[in-house]
């Protein structure tokens, strides 16, 4: 999904790789067709890739290419994307974005309708939390919210991923 792609943020609040506060980042606006724009969850993205980089010394947790797979496959058209849906949401658009159509913005100016989806996202998984000794650990990796662990339900393709730090203690 990502090859010859493009992706973004759904939103500045979304923004779980720290770079909001980084004073040397800008932040960009896109004016794109939103027919052409679909919604990923980033995290299977992230624990696809730190399982490719494990499998090179033979420590993966998980096969790399199910959870590249699994990332296309949830993939929902951007009208179809629920606040919450996805811990990280990410918009691909395919094919390259016409410079004209970019433009500079400050973060704190975007109307940003998505700044719960992440507490929304881990109140909705909250209920699954007591399950999680039944699911598969498919990865263990991070971002600027922390440590994640990335579970795969065992009877079906579900993939739940877990602030540690979040639910630390619970």
């Amino acid at each position: 999904m990502r090859k010859k792609a493009c992706y973004f943020w759904l939103s500045p609040a979304n923004d779980a790789m720290g770079y909001n506060n980084d004073k040397d980042y800008e932040c960009l606006s896109v004016n794109v067709d939103i027919d052409e724009c679909v919604v990923t969850n980033m995290d299977l993205i992230s624990a696809a890739y730190v399982n490719f980089i494990m499998e090179k010394d033979n420590k993966a947790m998980y096969e790399y290419r199910k959870l590249v797979a699994a990332y296309d496959e949830t993939a929902v058209k951007y009208l179809d994307y629920g606040i919450g849906l996805f811990r990280t949401p990410e918009v691909i658009i395919q094919g390259n974005i016409d410079p004209q159509n970019i433009e500079v913005v400050q973060a704190s100016d975007i109307d940003n309708q998505y700044t719960s989806n992440r507490d929304l996202y881990n109140a909705n998984i909250g209920s699954i939390y007591d399950q999680l000794t039944a699911m598969e650990k498919v990865a263990i990796h991070d971002d600027s919210t922390g440590l994640l662990s990335t579970y795969k339900q065992k009877d079906k393709e579900e993939y739940y991923t877990i602030e540690e730090s979040f639910y630390y203690g619970k």
